[in-house]
């Protein structure tokens, strides 16, 4: 009985082969006949190869480039936020690293795939200040030896402020010893990119991320603290743990909703229950939204930067994408219109509020 169960099941691939070859072969001569070779020279792979390895160099060079543009954006707001409940200074030092992989061991030109690489350092940060170098292996953080970036970033967090801790690097110029003087910041959060082309930023729990595609929308710095601000805000008015609270509201009158429906009309129950669920999310996340355009502002202007630039970026997402221009029931985001709206107002509202006079 097996053996005829494998010989049907032989004799099928058999079939597959032959209908593959029937079709694959005819076709390709075909091809070959009507001058569907490749035309132009031929490109050698160690070529391709070489020009990948190019433009590989480049792309990481970009990237490391946004994210020193980013965290060195970010600081400079962050010096200006308020101090949190929680009124402990967090150790900030401009030092950007991550886990060595094959592609950062080939950029770096590094003797091993294992380790932490500095991919780098924020302009006139302790890190910069202690000697820190773009390709330097973290070996020792003190007494510790991280094993990973993220155990690198846990021992960053720990060191005491204003107080010189020794770090050991291995470089061009083999291992060599820094001190490290972290400064202190009333947060620690960490601005990453991500090589995504959608048109966004947003915030997790100490972690502010600002995608490629949201990058190149933005046409300046200016333009880019107010997407960071409107970010910062969000976390310093803690709506991420609200959200997370809202979610739980919104399910239970989900629920409510649809055990009521259910009764009137059998089979309504369950799109009732995510209809009535994700209004509520949506209005809890409008209001959030509007909050963290308002303050975010507030700190984008205490930090020196011109405000007005945020009426450019929501009228240029108006524009370019159309359907920011609409709020439909279950929308997480006020329109681009009512957006822009309120950053004129909160324009007119800095402008026409007297300086404090000191004594």
């Amino acid at each position: 009985m097996e053996n005829g169960k494998w010989k049907v099941i032989y004799g099928k691939w058999i079939r597959v082969v032959w209908i593959f070859a029937a079709v694959y072969f005819p076709l390709s001569t075909f091809c070959f006949l009507a001058g569907c070779a490749t035309p132009g020279p031929k490109i050698p792979r160690e070529e391709i190869e070489a020009a990948r390895k190019v433009l590989q160099a480049k792309a990481f060079r970009y990237k490391f480039s946004q994210q020193i543009r980013l965290n060195q954006l970010g600081r400079r707001l962050m010096i200006h936020l308020p101090t949190p409940e929680d009124n402990r200074p967090k150790p900030y030092t401009g030092l950007l690293i991550s886990d060595v992989n094959k592609q950062l061991q080939e950029f770096y030109r590094l003797s091993s795939r294992h380790g932490i690489v500095v991919i780098g350092v924020v302009p006139e940060s302790p890190a910069q200040k202690a000697g820190f170098k773009e390709g330097d292996l973290i070996l020792k953080i003190g007494k510790a030896k991280p094993r990973s970036a993220w155990e690198a970033h846990q021992s960053l967090r720990k060191l005491k402020l204003e107080e010189a801790t020794p770090v050991e690097l291995s470089g061009e110029e083999g291992t060599v010893a820094v001190e490290l003087i972290p400064d202190a910041l009333p947060y620690s959060i960490q601005f990453l990119t991500v090589e995504s082309e959608e048109v966004n930023a947003f915030a997790s729990p100490e972690q502010i991320v600002v995608t490629y595609g949201m990058l190149r929308f933005i046409q300046s710095d200016e333009e880019l603290a107010v997407v960071v601000g409107h970010e910062l805000a969000h976390l310093t008015e803690g709506h991420i743990a609200k959200s997370m609270g809202s979610g739980l509201l919104s399910g239970i009158l989900g629920l409510t909703i649809g055990i009521g429906a259910e009764i009137l009309l059998p089979g309504s129950g369950d799109p009732m229950s995510r209809l009535g669920g994700g209004a509520l999310q949506a209005q809890f996340s409008k209001e959030f939204e509007r909050e963290a355009d308002y303050i975010g502002l507030q700190y984008v202007h205490a930090a020196g930067f011109d405000i007005r630039a945020g009426i450019a970026v929501w009228e240029r997402f108006g524009v370019e994408i159309p359907q920011s221009l609409s709020s439909n029931f279950l929308s997480t985001h006020p329109p681009s219109p009512e957006r822009m709206v309120r950053v004129q107002k909160v324009v007119d509202e800095i402008e026409n509020t007297p300086p404090i006079q000191s004594n």
